[in-house]
């Protein structure tokens, strides 16, 4: 079996790691499996970066849609939009080959275009990491517009009203389109079971994956140390641009920790981030606070994980934010409000703690409860087990390949076969 795994880079972000996780979790695992990538960052041999030929004419009208179209249609939402209207030929390149499968893993930004999905002759799981499948150009809606879910009214035109444009163009190519949809939470499958863009698909429920070799316990004293921390309990925040976007809900961590420094001493609790564009040490909210910026080394992530005492994820929307799953990996408990796939990952009073929807008061609660009123230990016994139990890169190998036989998406089930039962095989041995 050959796969394709389409995505728009290796490295960058946490849909890119997922991808990568898997894809060489295929490798690993027997499976003949290539990453194509619109801008690789990495030096791993079995990612290719694709280059797009085009024409003198075609370049100029790509420049028009760059320089004057895209920064417009930002205006109209604040949400991050990706439009993906731009021609890129993946499309020929994937048909010529001889893979028997495609995988979509993060294809915003002009990955492919929506056409050119429509145009692949080869089946194709789209394993969403967010809600832009559904949406028009953004990939999380925040504002409660339920037109992605009831359908939007055409729009004369992209300038009018980018999103449903967009929409519209989806349903256009992709309404009869065979796509085998895989989500990373169900909270994620609901939505797309609601769209009516996508009627009567198949849809799975597969968490993403992470190495749990990598993202594994190290005592924490040991941990903080080395990290040149202090002995305080420590609460860790980290996500892709952390303080910025707003949809990571920094704002309404802010509030939690104006309650929680009412009863909870500034000598007990230090703040720690990343994913910010600096690494600073100051105060948060009357706490001794620093960062150590955007981090891309896996082992040095994990050290941060372990010498946390809590992880808190205040997100306002997000599909199964990789921050808790990696955290719980190290043995680490979190913290999280009851949205999108945050309930599924943090199981509440077992492995972490839920607080209702956008309730700073309850989250500050959360937080104190996790730090000075659980029994931590199995807390954290808790958290590993689940990392282990649901999130390990052979189990995710091993769920695939169970949907690739089950959906019957190729035609070469002897060769299969063997590959399941040696992912099996290597699965039990690992429990």
């Amino acid at each position: 079996m050959k796969i394709i795994y389409l995505t728009n880079n290796d490295t960058n972000g946490g849909a890119a790691k997922g991808a990568y996780r898997l894809h060489t979790g295929f490798i690993k695992n027997e499976i003949n499996s290539s990453m194509w990538v619109r801008n690789k960052l990495s030096s791993e041999m079995s990612i290719w970066q694709y280059f797009i030929n085009v024409n003198h004419k075609r370049r100029k009208f790509d420049q028009h849609i760059a320089k004057d179209l895209y920064p417009k249609w930002r205006e109209q939402y604040s949400e991050f939009s990706s439009f993906n209207v731009r021609k890129s030929n993946i499309d020929k390149l994937i048909n010529k080959s001889d893979a028997d499968l495609v995988i979509f893993h993060w294809i915003g930004n002009d990955t492919i275009s929506i056409k050119e999905i429509a145009n692949i002759n080869k089946p194709i799981i789209w394993r969403l990491a967010d809600m832009w499948a559904i949406c028009g150009s953004r990939h999380y809606i925040m504002d409660n517009d339920q037109r992605y879910i009831t359908g939007y009214n055409k729009p004369k035109s992209s300038a009018e009203d980018i999103d449903a444009w967009l929409w519209h163009k989806k349903l256009k190519y992709l309404e009869h389109k065979q796509i085998t949809f895989v989500c990373g939470s169900q909270w994620l499958s609901n939505q797309v079971e609601k769209s009516p863009l996508y009627k009567n698909r198949t849809i799975h429920t597969i968490p993403s994956s992470i190495d749990t070799e990598i993202f594994k316990p190290i005592d924490k004293l040991i941990a903080k140390q080395a990290l040149r921390l202090d002995k305080r309990k420590v609460i860790l925040f980290g996500a892709d641009n952390a303080t910025k976007d707003s949809r990571k809900g920094y704002d309404l961590l802010c509030d939690a920790l104006d309650t929680l420094k009412e009863y909870c001493p500034k000598d007990q609790v230090q703040i720690v981030l990343f994913g910010t564009k600096e690494r600073f040490t100051s105060t948060i909210h009357g706490f001794t606070s620093q960062s150590f910026g955007y981090i891309n080394d896996e082992i040095f992530l994990s050290l941060i994980y372990s010498a946390a005492d809590v992880v808190v994820v205040p997100s306002k929307i997000d599909n199964l934010p990789f921050t808790a799953i990696e955290a719980l990996a190290c043995g680490t408990p979190a913290v999280g409000f009851n949205i999108g796939g945050v309930p599924e990952i943090i199981d509440h009073l077992k492995n972490g703690f839920i607080a209702n929807a956008f309730d700073s008061k309850e989250f500050a609660k959360g937080i104190h409860w996790v730090l000075f009123e659980s029994d931590y230990l199995l807390l954290s016994k808790n958290a590993r087990t689940k990392a282990e139990s649901e999130y390990s890169v052979n189990i995710q190998v091993s769920r695939y390949i169970d949907l690739i036989k089950q959906e019957k998406l190729i035609n070469k089930y002897s060769h299969i076969q063997k590959i399941y039962k040696k992912v099996t095989q290597w699965v039990t041995k690992s429990f």
